[in-house]
């Protein structure tokens, strides 16, 4: 389908579906070992990985804009690139007992897998909701704006590859307290993540609004500078989304699988009308990350206080 002339008149470039392709192989790699290595315990290797994608995500396109590189493809591998070799060193590592484990249940497993793939699925689909519209609905001397969007989201959701390297530092911790019924640490560890994210959404959305169209001019060029008021729209969504994903990294240690994936089908749901309804071109396109970001915000923090104050009463109910 996405050859088809439809497809390519959407992406642009042959090149760039092949290199869509190339990063769904390189992630059918990684994500069922970085899956083995959180099992195996082995958080300093996982944040590895983490941390060498992250890192390569950043420095390569920046190498390769040095280099003089314009072609749309060859940034596009980047993340291919830097998904597959971010692995090789734990591959390479004279400890490969990880590697082994015993086979889980399969109806468990398929069950528990298949909703977090949903919800996975629905969570890229709002965190690029931004750069898709844009290139649907802009037309003419507004075609700019879907480049204007990605480079300004690029930049605003670095920190987010930040907290993918921190989140295996307490994620760990914070279930294995909710399995020994500690609620007490439960609540004060999510809690400070939660204070965490929300200041560094504010910083995202401050250094943004005043850096951030130096920032893009240096590395991209001006035409590539979104207004102060999309940049603005732009981080603010990636901060609501950032709050977002800690909720649902803590709803997901606390076992509320369902509720990770209701509440992220539900974003993508409330995100469709502001897509099809709003007036003005810049909130039709960012309007949905914020608004999705939002709603899967309220139904997580809401399930997780739910689900502790559940367990909380079933505590104190056997103690008796």
């Amino acid at each position: 389908m996405l050859f088809t002339p439809l497809g390519l008149a959407f992406i642009g470039l042959p090149g760039l579906v092949i290199a869509l392709i190339a990063s769904f192989i390189a992630y059918a790699v990684q994500f069922p070992l970085r899956g083995l290595l959180s099992g195996s315990g082995l958080t300093t290797t996982y944040s590895g990985v983490i941390a060498t994608e992250g890192l390569l995500r950043i420095v390569l396109p920046l190498a390769l804009a040095l280099l003089g590189v314009t072609n749309p493809v060859v940034f596009a591998f980047v993340v291919a690139v830097a998904a597959a070799v971010a692995v090789v060193p734990a591959l390479l590592g004279s400890d490969r007992s990880w590697l082994v484990h015993t086979a889980p249940r399969r109806r468990v497993f398929a069950s528990q897998a298949g909703r977090l793939i949903v919800a996975a699925l629905s969570i890229q689909l709002l965190l690029n909701s931004s750069t898709l519209l844009a290139k649907a609905v802009a037309e003419g001397s507004d075609g700019v704006l879907a480049g204007q969007i990605l480079t300004c989201l690029s930049i605003a959701r670095i920190p987010i590859f930040v907290y993918q390297v921190a989140q295996i530092l307490y994620l760990p911790r914070l279930a294995g307290e909710w399995t020994k019924g500690e609620l007490r640490s439960v609540r004060r560890t999510l809690a400070i993540a939660l204070a965490a994210a929300v200041v560094v959404g504010v910083l995202i959305t401050g250094g943004m609004a005043t850096l951030g169209p130096w920032i893009t001019s240096l590395l991209f060029g001006p035409d590539l500078v979104l207004s102060l008021q999309g940049t603005v729209l732009v981080s603010a969504g990636v901060a609501f989304f950032m709050v977002a994903v800690v909720a649902s990294d803590g709803a997901v240690a606390l076992g509320a699988h369902t509720l990770v994936l209701r509440s992220w089908v539900v974003a993508v749901l409330c995100a469709i009308p502001v897509a099809l309804f709003a007036g003005d071109l810049l909130l039709r396109v960012t309007g949905p990350f914020i608004v999705g970001a939002l709603a899967a915000f309220l139904q997580l923090i809401a399930g997780v206080v739910h689900r502790y104050r559940r367990r909380l009463r079933d505590l104190e109910g056997s103690a008796r």
